[in-house]
């Protein structure tokens, strides 16, 4: 055993002596990992090198506007909404006409005359946990259903944006947040661009972004005065009767930028995978939320409030021997936000994220149909549930809104 180590160090020394990296090696390897970055996009998302728009099939339409069979048919026959193309046997509509359909059977869901953007921010310190995932099918979901979504993305790696359509590479500086956290500008509109997903508009996100680590305690350096934490909430002042639902994704840390993300909330989503590593650095997300928001708020005369601050279990796996006990753990310490519905880990979730999407952007055809059909389940549920906060949300608004007259 002793000689085989030292067989394997002086192998490590070796490599170590003829094969150091220098940061022009860093540079070159870079430049490939964008180059293969790019090849895969273009087969995955071959012929055009851009992500399509899904279609949807009649259960979808049944589904999200609560129709049966029979007012469907009266529906299509009258003419008075889109009735989509039949595709042999099956009828199918574009996301545009699904929307159409959802606004005019479900008049009483939307954003009341008056009322803001309700802003869910999706949040966990530790990476791994489905956080990007959830955040874009939410907002996915929720445009599904009619809601005009804003996705923003504070996350330098850029995952959501990739989601969503756009690669880092294909992000400019001006394009992310990082205006706002440096000074050069006080509202986030100029950074909104539309996404390949009708009524899903973006603010992406890319390695620029982690320069706000730095810019933000500078300013505050500067300027005493300056509120570090409220930079992000301030910036959306200007849109919130723009936009429905407003989703934000965090990285996976206790950041300046995570920090704005979650003051800037109505909402918060907390995704995480019933293991017990999971469950601990749960424990320690409530300590150090605790902790700074303890520290930020501690001569303010009224504390930040939310509307709800929810946990979802993700990547759940019924067949891990411990995941039944550490669903209880999470029960017995967060049962009263510890939400009802579970996003499984499925063979369906995991396809879609090879082909740069979610379940919501995966054809059917793809994959079994049972497969297909328990992931997107789960994803509707919660869709369901947050668009039920987001509409008591709206009427506490106005309600507080009267109040105050």
């Amino acid at each position: 055993m002793r000689t085989s180590l030292t067989l394997i160090g002086n192998a490590m020394s070796e490599q170590a002596i003829f094969k150091k990296v220098t940061l022009s090696d860093i540079t070159a390897r870079a430049t490939r990992n964008e180059q293969v970055q790019a090849r895969v996009r273009e087969v995955v998302l071959a012929p055009k090198n851009k992500k399509p728009s899904p279609r949807f099939g009649t259960a979808d339409v049944m589904s999200i506007c609560g129709l049966t069979t029979g007012t469907l048919r009266s529906l299509i026959a009258s003419g008075e909404l889109p009735g989509g193309e039949l595709v042999g046997a099956r009828r199918e509509w574009s996301l545009s006409d699904l929307q159409t359909w959802a606004r005019a059977t479900r008049p009483d869901a939307f954003r009341p005359e008056g009322a803001d953007a309700i802003v869910l921010t999706v949040a966990n310190f530790k990476g791994g946990v489905s956080k990007t995932t959830t955040a874009v099918s939410l907002a996915q979901g929720l445009s599904m259903r009619g809601h005009k979504v804003l996705l923003i993305d504070l996350d330098p790696q850029g995952s959501a944006s990739t989601l969503a359509g756009l690669l880092p590479v294909e992000v400019s500086y001006d394009m992310t947040v990082a205006p706002i956290f440096d000074g050069s500008n006080d509202s986030i509109e100029s950074s909104i661009v539309e996404t390949y997903w009708s009524g899903l508009s973006l603010v992406a996100a890319n390695a620029q972004l982690s320069g706000a680590e730095f810019y933000l305690p500078a300013r505050q350096k500067a300027d005493p005065g300056f509120e570090f934490w409220r930079a992000l909430d301030y910036a959306l002042d200007p849109i919130r009767q723009q936009f429905d639902v407003i989703i934000i994704d965090t990285p996976p840390s206790l950041s300046y930028t995570t920090i704005n993300g979650l003051i800037a909330a109505d909402g918060v989503l907390m995704p995480c995978p019933p293991s017990a590593l999971d469950y601990n650095s749960s424990c320690e997300f409530w300590k150090l939320l605790s902790d700074f928001a303890g520290t930020l708020y501690e001569n303010a005369t009224k504390e930040k409030e939310f509307y709800f601050f929810d946990i979802v279990l993700t990547r759940v796996d019924n067949k891990v021997s411990s995941t039944s006990l550490v669903r209880e753990w999470f029960k017995a310490a967060n049962g009263d936000i510890l939400l009802p519905v579970e996003i499984l880990e499925t063979a369906a979730s995991k396809n879609s994220s090879a082909e740069l999407g979610t379940i919501y952007d995966a054809a059917k055809t793809s994959m079994s149909s049972r497969t297909y059909d328990r992931a997107k389940l789960a994803y509707d549920q919660l869709t369901e549930l947050m668009e039920n906060k987001i509409q008591h949300c709206w009427h506490d608004q106005l309600r507080a809104m009267g109040e105050k007259k």
